[in-house]
């Protein structure tokens, strides 16, 4: 890959949870291509270190480190926020990606992983985006100082949360931060801070394979006017939100989601979903 010696987020620092793989892990790889210092937070080395390396060999403009801490504990996200600030100076970009997601029908599900999925997909987005932002606010407000950026990893379960009938808690988790992302924007508009959410569809992740076999997955694509999506699709929306592009937007959701919104509609044989396919893309 050839070096890129300008990019859209040059010299920007972003904070990235569960960045070690999936949609995490694209969005970290793709600032990282537009010049972006990109702390890779995970709750496991390996994976979190795989993405320092791939960056690393890629040569690209910018760069990354590793930052270890589960969202769900508020003083570890504390101190991965200070750490952050006292080694770069500065918090640009913070994207709230971590999740956890427990599925079992409603009447079954027991209260332990159903608290832990509330803990991490909504309170510990509370924790990060919170943190972020009151250091963000910290220093005065000058004509030079930039639009900081908080991106908010959502899901189009929070539109339509009876698709599946078993993820009831990561469902109304992300309702939650919808309505987070909501209740800031505006008064963090005035710090030149931007507040937005990304809604992706169905994306093809280990984290959806654990749940998802193969030939459902195959199947799933059918049903979707654009099929399957890619984590590299969710981290090109992330990246107009980050970057200066994105500077006039706050509040705001953006769907990626192939046309998931537009499929989930009574089926009629007279008027079948026509499928537009596209062509293979990398899933990083």
């Amino acid at each position: 890959m050839a070096t890129r010696t300008v990019g859209r987020l040059a010299g920007k620092v972003a904070v990235i949870t569960g960045a070690g793989s999936g949609i995490g892990r694209a969005i970290a790889i793709e600032f990282a291509q537009e010049g972006a210092h990109v702390v890779v937070n995970d709750i496991k080395d390996e994976p979190a270190q795989e993405v320092i390396d791939y960056i690393t060999k890629a040569n690209v403009p910018g760069s990354a480190s590793v930052y270890l801490c589960d969202v769900s504990d508020r003083a570890a996200v504390d101190a991965m926020m200070a750490d952050t600030e006292s080694k770069y100076g500065k918090i640009d970009i913070v994207v709230a990606n971590a999740y956890y997601s427990y599925r079992a029908p409603f009447l079954e599900a027991n209260w332990p992983d159903t608290l832990r999925t509330f803990e991490v997909t909504q309170h510990g987005v509370y924790h990060v985006l919170q943190l972020a932002a009151q250091r963000m606010c910290s220093k005065p407000l000058t004509d030079a100082t930039p639009f900081r950026k908080l991106i908010v990893i959502g899901s189009v379960m929070a539109d339509y949360p009876y698709i599946i009938n078993t993820s009831t808690a990561y469902n109304m988790a992300k309702s939650a931060t919808d309505a987070l992302v909501g209740a800031i924007a505006s008064s963090l508009g005035p710090h030149r801070i931007n507040v937005n959410s990304i809604h992706p569809g169905w994306i093809d992740t280990a984290g959806e394979r654990q749940f998802t076999n193969e030939d459902e997955m195959v199947e799933a694509g059918k049903h979707l006017p654009f099929g399957l999506g890619v984590p590299s699709d969710i981290a090109k929306g992330a990246l107009y939100l980050a970057s200066s592009d994105g500077d006039y937007v706050t509040g705001a959701t953006l769907r990626i989601d192939g046309g998931f919104g537009s499929s989930q509609r009574i089926p009629s044989l007279h008027d079948p979903i026509q499928h537009a396919g596209r062509p293979n893309r990398p899933k990083l």
